[in-house]
């Protein structure tokens, strides 16, 4: 498009726009010729560019699960700012260790894990969730429903 205007000529004085599409595209008249109207579209340039946020966290974190209460299955999420071994364990309400979700060296980052009750045998009732890694240790409360 650039090839038809000459050195230091205005791109909007040649190419009037008409339309701007969902698509993010902005459809402008080009002219006539030989009784042909001749239309051309461009993609819209950004105007502004929104901050990426940190890919490594800031400090360990382990979220309260979601959904809570649960009914078949929930997604326990945490964050590592640094590297170690994570262990995620489910205990009941007296204490008693029901199963070891993740036993795993992590990197730092973000990450989400499915509980699926079924397979870990859960029966209705509360339950504790505990994460550990380097020096964090951090526990959380969880109630299934059947």
């Amino acid at each position: 498009i650039l090839n038809f205007l000459s050195p230091g000529d205005i791109f909007w004085d040649y190419f009037k726009p008409f339309a701007v599409s969902e698509r993010g595209r902005v459809y402008f008249y080009l002219g006539k010729a030989s009784g042909i109207y001749l239309l051309g579209w461009i993609p819209i340039l950004p105007t502004e560019v929104e901050k990426e946020k940190d890919l490594i966290p800031e400090n360990f974190a382990l979220y309260q699960n979601y959904p809570n209460p649960f009914n078949s299955s929930t997604r326990i999420k945490y964050s590592l700012k640094e590297k170690g071994n994570v262990t995620i364990k489910i205990y009941d309400i007296l204490g008693k260790e029901i199963k070891t979700l993740l036993n795993e060296f992590k990197l730092p980052g973000e990450y989400l894990l499915e509980v699926d009750a079924a397979k870990l045998g859960l029966t209705s009732g509360v339950y504790f969730y505990q994460m550990k890694c380097n020096n964090f240790n951090s526990i959380k409360k969880m109630l299934y429903i059947k």
